[in-house]
């Protein structure tokens, strides 16, 4: 009788003892290695497509404020078309044209004139 006895222990024995036995699976340091290099490419991937769209809307930027130095532009150019205008008229002795160019000059607005007209 004890050898049965016995067996059954020793089957209970090895079926206890498989089941604490934890199974270790070793992936070396390639899994790791392979996970980084992954997320790193991720990563660059996903701040090179931000750096794009970024660069998209400096572009966006920078062309309307070219639309506005433009336009600035051409309305200085009439200014100044008009401004000479009045300063033509004031040296042919328009009073009106004086006082504009005055005030003008007071507000300190550039005015050229040519050499020996007067105001």
């Amino acid at each position: 009788m004890e050898a049965p006895s016995s067996r059954a222990e020793a089957g209970r024995r090895q079926s206890s003892g498989s089941r604490s036995r934890k199974v270790r699976v070793e992936y070396g340091f390639y899994l790791p290695l392979l996970g980084l290099a992954m997320t790193l490419i991720v990563m660059a991937g996903f701040e090179t497509a931000q750096l794009l769209m970024l660069r998209d809307s400096i572009v966006a930027v920078k062309n309307n404020q070219n639309l506005a130095v433009e336009e600035s532009q051409k309305m200085r150019a009439q200014f100044d078309s008009i401004v000479k205008g009045t300063v033509q008229l004031a040296s042919n002795g328009n009073v009106n044209a004086v006082k504009i160019v005055r005030q003008l000059e007071q507000q300190g607005v550039t005015i050229s004139r040519k050499p020996g007209s007067k105001p």
